[in-house]
């Protein structure tokens, strides 16, 4: 039987108990039970600000400090475990969180490495580092509880990767662009860039941008030193922090690695590589005075390589499809090759890691990495020639294609020449010999008006039209009562229309004229039309008019030259 009360009437508990069994019903419990079972050792508080610092409080020595136990309202738990604080240590410490429901002590906080502190009632994170981010949960893609989706998402395209248990977001990089060392520096590369501090790291994926051409990676160091890791997976390295060192560590994950396998490190001195792997690498090498080759020409799958780098340079060919390389205190620069040969450029991409080591005389590393995919060297000569003689040949194309369009449109021309002219001969025409006499004007005296003393102008008859046209003469006046003059109906109907010609045009050398000849269509007054238009081209040749008499004098001649003309001509009817 275990004796939990003390005192002459049992009305206090012993040590490691609380409670007041004084008080009906009271009873003595032990502390782990107010203490949430993480600590066995309570006191009141009078006794706990008693305790010196140095003390260590152990359950052998708690009734040295206390001879009683605690009352209920009066506890403070000591020594609280499981990462566990308060009084009654029922909060966590920072780093840790607790669920209700889920599991009864803390636990730390799971940022899937990227983080070390936490809500300590939801565990979700404070912060996400390395560039990673919390998702959206919950979701389709992420159900609860939501604490295991902590920073396991890239914060955006520029990095690829899945960044869950230490897993890290590569940076991309891409062709002929410069990359700093310094994980922030992205936009002032190389100008004011920050160093990589030392024990810092910093990860970057190489993207091919060619299927066809050989990959060449180049770290050039301007001071400081560097460890390269180099792999064809982003889940091949996982990080961890060492606090003792206060740097950040990579190693290789497990499932990454065969088991038993040893890492490999090579030179071209190794009697176990080929001759002809070590006159390969010795070409590659040309450049260099003392390089050590990290590959081999068939390593197995998921085989560590690492090297150490001498010399100003230190050149390198990756095969193996499945690689994991590790350079080791690079201080100058390293050229890698990846063949197109060995690498599905179309797909494969390339990670890359760095952890900065500092020097003697520095605390950092600076520098610049980049990759290229060089084209094959071009000949201008030929380039040139082969381009000239395009172009000519391109040239003599044009212009027999140009030879062909205005022979294609002289053919037309001719053409639509033909057709206009066939439509203007299929249009009725008249041929018509036409004698053209000097016309003479016949003017009628009109009768004297009533009351006056001077006669009326004569009526002029238009020797075409047949019109009337009346005139005031120059003495006379009209008649103020309106009188109207008025000619016999019948004799303005009788009248005869005169044709003939009306205006004419003639050419420079006098030969022709061109003529507009009033033509009489028939049916007199009864036609709708009684007249037309024709244009004509008249010649100016002196035509004899049939029976005329051969003595006619000299005046009459020049008349008939000048008013007679023997007319033929086409006539375009218009109405």
């Amino acid at each position: 039987m275990v004796v939990k009360e003390l005192g002459d009437q049992c009305q206090r508990c012993l040590p490691l108990f609380v409670g007041n069994p004084a008080q009906e019903g009271g009873t003595c419990r032990p502390c782990y039970a107010l203490c949430n079972n993480n600590s066995h050792m309570c006191l009141s508080r009078a006794d706990y600000d008693r305790i010196d610092p140095s003390t260590i409080v152990s359950p052998a020595n708690i009734s040295d400090l206390s001879p009683y136990g605690p009352l209920d309202d009066d506890v403070i738990c000591i020594n609280c475990s499981n990462f566990s604080e308060g009084d009654h240590c029922d909060q966590c410490i920072d780093g840790y969180f607790k669920l209700d429901g889920h599991f009864n002590h803390c636990r730390e906080c799971d940022c899937n490495g990227h983080g070390s502190l936490c809500e300590k009632d939801s565990g979700e994170c404070n912060e996400c580092q390395n560039n990673t981010m919390s998702p959206t949960c919950p979701s389709e893609e992420y159900s609860e509880p939501c604490w295991e989706h902590q920073c396991s998402q890239c914060i955006n395209d520029l990095f690829k990767g899945t960044p869950t248990d230490s897993h890290q977001c590569y940076r991309q990089m891409h062709v002929d662009n410069d990359i700093c060392f310094h994980p922030d520096s992205r936009t002032d590369c190389p100008i004011n860039a920050q160093p990589l501090p030392n024990g810092a790291s910093s990860f970057f994926v190489i993207m091919p941008k060619y299927s066809d051409l050989d990959i060449r990676l180049t770290v050039d160091i301007t001071y400081g030193a560097l460890d390269v890791y180099v792999t064809y997976d982003s889940d091949v390295f996982v990080v961890e922090y060492d606090e003792e060192l206060q740097q950040q560590i990579i190693s290789i994950d497990e499932n990454y690695i065969n088991s038993g396998s040893q890492v490999r490190r090579r030179s071209v001195h190794d009697e176990s590589i080929p001759d002809w792997a070590k006159e390969v690498v010795l070409n590659r090498m040309r450049r260099s005075d003392n390089v050590t080759v990290v590959t081999t020409p068939n390593p197995g799958q998921g085989e560590l390589s690492e090297v150490s780098a001498q010399g100003l340079n230190t050149f390198m060919s990756i095969e193996d499809e499945h690689f994991i390389t590790v350079v080791r205190q690079l201080e100058n620069r390293l050229v890698i090759t990846f063949p197109r040969q060995y690498h599905q450029l179309t797909s494969r991409r390339f990670y890359i890691a760095l952890v900065g080591h500092g020097a003697a005389d520095y605390d950092a590393t600076q520098g610049i990495m980049y990759f290229r995919q060089d084209q094959p060297h071009i000949d201008l000569f030929i380039f040139f020639s082969v381009f000239l003689s395009c172009f000519f040949l391109f040239l003599a194309f044009l212009i027999g294609i140009w030879k062909v369009k205005v022979g294609v449109e002289a053919r037309q021309h001719r053409r639509m020449h033909l057709q206009e002219m066939e439509h203007r001969a299929s249009r009725p025409f008249g041929q018509v010999l036409l004698y053209y006499e000097n016309p003479s004007i016949q003017t009628h005296q009109a009768p004297a008006l009533a009351g006056t003393g001077k006669g009326h102008s004569l009526q002029k008859k238009h020797h075409r039209l047949g019109r009337i046209r009346g005139k005031v003469d120059s003495g006379g006046a009209a008649n103020t009562e309106g009188e109207e003059m008025t000619l016999n109906a019948q004799e303005i109907v009788n009248e005869r229309f005169l044709p003939g010609l009306i205006a004419s045009e003639p050419t420079d050398d006098g030969m022709a004229t061109i003529g507009t000849v009033v033509i009489a269509l028939p049916g007199q007054m009864r036609a709708p039309v009684r007249a037309c238009l024709g244009s004509a081209l008249i010649t100016l040749k002196t035509v004899s008019k049939p029976g005329q008499d051969g003595q006619t004098n000299a005046r009459q001649q020049r008349q008939t030259k000048a008013f007679k003309s023997g007319l033929l001509f086409n006539i375009n009817n218009r109405r």
